[in-house]
């Protein structure tokens, strides 16, 4: 009956029965041994003082340093602005309270205090070395120098934890010192009242079983049954309880709703990873539909403009004329559209990069003025250009990326104005850490934007609203790429519309002032505006492609000796001698940077000729590629006349010369 009552009762119930049965029995006891309680008090204050409050400062700071050590990890492993700065938030939230306890040990430790000193001395320097190490990361150190600073950083914190190691051991030590004194005063004060004990723990004894099996036993099962689920152990059995109203009962049934919350997580984390996989197969399979998407649309284009910059130097009537131009127009449109569509997606894999140099800022405003006038006066619309005079003429930053964004905003603003004018105003902000603020302003008198829809306007693939797309075109792109562009320059693209109003788009940017380089004076005795007469050997396998060029190239007293793949190329230029090659990649047998390779490793006569890529493939790392396969130039396809006529010259110019160590030179004679 009595074991039948004990059971149902809760924890705080039981501990309260068996208490009050001992304290009945221990009163007795407890005013023969006050007076060695007064002792025991106060070696319960030395403990405190000393081995407590040290061992506690000891597992504080380790826990802090541990937490630090996560979050420097991070650091190291993504090694991005974010994770930086997360390390020193922690830091300096988490210093004071280790340099306060690094205090505290000085102050209480009875031990030698050179631990106490030496532990503060490595915690600074391991905090001084990953300061190091967090600039270095910041400054895109060398790895070499990031290694060093982590393998310094990794010994200061060893031989911190050394320390505290000793000294939480010492305080440990202490601590068991203590209490073996404690002990003793106990001992004495159990000597007084032996009959007292036998009695009370006769009862304590049987009180303490029946505790045991009715409480700890469960709460022990419980604490294994916890640790196995939370290492992962799903298969481990729960024990029973036989009353709910017992806290082991209300852990138990916790435990089974933690046991299903595991299975449902790991069921979770197998999706996911299932997602991630399928997601990572799609973003490849991406990358090579849009690789060879890329290649087969720019070859036939490349006939198709080819062809068309070909008719256009004819006499031709002003019907043929029209048509021609009307080719061209859609040509440039559509190359305008899979060139956005590349761009996106190398901005999305975070594959697109920009190329800082100095150029003619000036030059660059005058050139996007006199492009885009005629189109603007097509309208009838105005388009004018205000520069302040404190704009530099000359600035470090990538051309082509600022050209990109002017441009489609010059497209867009003139696309979607039908009167009045468009207004470009550039202007600086002031500066900031040596580069000055600059701004392009483009206003608009169209058809403004609805301001519930400005919110989706830099969002791919999409337009104000659907009947702008039907009445003016386009893919959408333009603005969400400008924006994307515009931040990796370190800038910003805002806008400003009122519809049937206009807008204005705002593009900030800094960019570093700079000087004009010195130009080269030509050599005496040349004449640059004759064209020397060249023997080329082309490896192409398109027929269309040939035909196109050997008519871009009829103007020019070159030979043209023509090979259908990187095997006959080879032959041929193992057999005579040629003054360039134009090369394409993608051939049958054999294709162009194979060749190009046995080329350069052969001791034929035209081992060391300028050899020239012409390809449809876009994709980034294309142009290292060939130029690491040791090319010298590269023209993209569909090919721009005026391009390839320029990097003939150049190569041409160039010669033979250094053409041996191809990954130095490739740069140098392509440009790029």
């Amino acid at each position: 009956m009595l074991v039948r009552w004990f059971n149902d009762r809760n924890i705080l119930e039981r501990i309260l029965a068996v208490n009050l049965s001992i304290i009945l029995l221990m009163s007795a006891l407890g005013l023969v041994t006050l007076h060695h309680f007064n002792q025991v008090v106060q070696i319960g204050k030395s403990i405190e003082v000393h081995p407590l409050v040290v061992g506690n400062a000891v597992l504080e700071i380790e826990g802090s340093v541990s937490e630090l050590n996560g979050y420097l990890k991070t650091a190291l492993e993504t090694q991005t602005l974010t994770s930086i700065a997360a390390y020193q938030h922690k830091t300096e939230a988490l210093d004071p309270a280790i340099r306060t306890n690094l205090s505290i040990i000085e102050d209480r430790f009875l031990g030698n205090p050179k631990m106490a000193r030496g532990a503060t001395f490595y915690y600074l320097d391991w905090k001084r070395h990953n300061d190091r190490m967090m600039e270095a990361l910041r400054n895109h150190a060398p790895s070499a120098v990031i290694e060093r600073t982590s393998r310094e950083s990794w010994l200061s914190r060893d031989l911190m934890n050394d320390y505290l190691t000793e000294i939480a051991f010492f305080a440990h030590t202490k601590a068991r010192s203590f209490i073996q004194g404690l002990q003793s005063q106990r001992r004495s004060a159990v000597m007084w009242a032996v009959l007292f004990v036998v009695i009370a723990a006769s009862l304590a004894t049987i009180l303490s079983v029946l505790v045991g099996r009715t409480v700890a036993r469960p709460i022990r099962l419980l604490q294994r049954v916890m640790n196995a689920l939370a290492k992962g152990h799903l298969d481990v059995h729960l024990p029973k309880v036989h009353s709910d109203r017992f806290e082991a009962g209300a852990i138990a049934k916790a435990a089974q709703s933690l046991k299903a919350s595991a299975k449902e997580k790991n069921r979770l984390i197998e999706k996911a990873e299932q997602a991630r996989a399928k997601a990572e197969n799609a973003n490849q399979a991406k990358s090579r539909f849009l690789a060879m998407m890329s290649h087969e649309l720019r070859t036939p284009m490349n006939a198709i403009l080819g062809s068309a910059q070909v008719l256009d130097t004819m006499s031709l009537d002003d019907e043929i004329r029209e048509h021609v131009d009307t080719l061209t127009t859609g040509g440039e449109t559509l190359m305008a559209i899979l060139n956005d569509v590349l761009d996106l997606t190398k901005i999305e894999s975070g594959k697109l990069s920009v190329e800082y140099t100095d150029f003619d800022f000036a030059a660059l405003l005058q050139q996007a003025q006199s492009l885009w006038a005629p189109r603007a006066s097509d309208k009838a619309l105005e388009l004018n250009f205000k520069i302040a005079e404190d704009v530099p003429q000359w600035i470090h930053s990538d051309t082509t990326r600022i050209r990109q964004i002017l441009f489609n905003l010059l497209s867009n603003a003139i696309k979607f104005t039908s009167t009045g004018s468009v207004d470009v105003t550039v202007q600086t902000l002031g500066t900031t850490d040596g580069n000055t603020q600059l701004e392009i302003a483009v206003r608009d008198t169209g058809i403004g934007i609805a301001p519930h829809c400005l919110d989706a306007l830099f969002n791919p693939f999409e337009q104000a609203d659907n009947s702008i797309t039907r009445r003016f075109g386009g893919t959408g792109l333009g603005l969400s790429i400008s924006r994307q562009l515009a931040t990796l320059l370190g800038g910003e693209l805002s806008v400003e519309s009122r519809e049937g109003i206009g807008s204005t788009f705002r593009f900030r940017f800094g960019a570093a002032p700079c000087t004009a380089p010195k130009e080269k004076q030509p050599a005496k005795g040349t004449d640059a505006k004759k064209p020397r007469a060249l023997t080329i050997l082309v490896a192409e396998d398109n027929a269309m492609n040939i035909k196109v060029l050997r008519a871009l190239l009829k103007p020019f007293p070159y030979e043209i000796v023509h090979a259908e793949n990187g095997k006959i190329a080879l032959d041929f230029l193992e057999t005579r001698e040629f003054d360039l090659a134009l090369m394409d990649i993608q051939m049958p047998i054999l294709d162009g940077l194979l060749a190009t390779k046995k080329l350069r490793a052969g001791n034929g006569p035209n081992k060391n000729i300028p050899v020239i890529a012409m390809t449809a493939n876009a994709m980034e790392g294309d142009r290292e590629s060939y130029l690491a396969a040791g090319m010298t130039g590269y023209v993209p396809k569909p090919i721009d006349a005026r391009q390839l006529y320029s990097t003939i010259a150049h190569a041409a110019a160039k010669g033979r010369k250094g053409i041996g160590a191809p990954t130095a030179t490739a740069k140098a004679a392509s440009g790029i």
